[in-house]
């Protein structure tokens, strides 16, 4: 599947397997996943396998 350029590492997934947003360089509001993908750093800890290897959920603290 062929995006627009501007789609290309934008955080948003366009292609339905997230290609777009693999092995990118993440702006500083970013998270990289270590899979490649870019995250927002909102998305880090909230319970969401948001990288596809889930590692936004680990080193995660509950606060209760």
């Amino acid at each position: 599947q062929c995006v627009k350029r501007g789609l290309l590492c934008d955080g948003d997934k366009a292609c339905l397997d997230g290609s777009d947003e693999k092995h990118c360089s993440c702006p500083s509001n970013m998270f990289l996943c270590p899979s490649g993908e870019c995250i927002p750093t909102t998305a880090l800890c909230n319970n969401e396998n948001d990288c596809s290897d889930n590692a936004d959920e680990r080193n995660c603290r509950k606060f209760y």
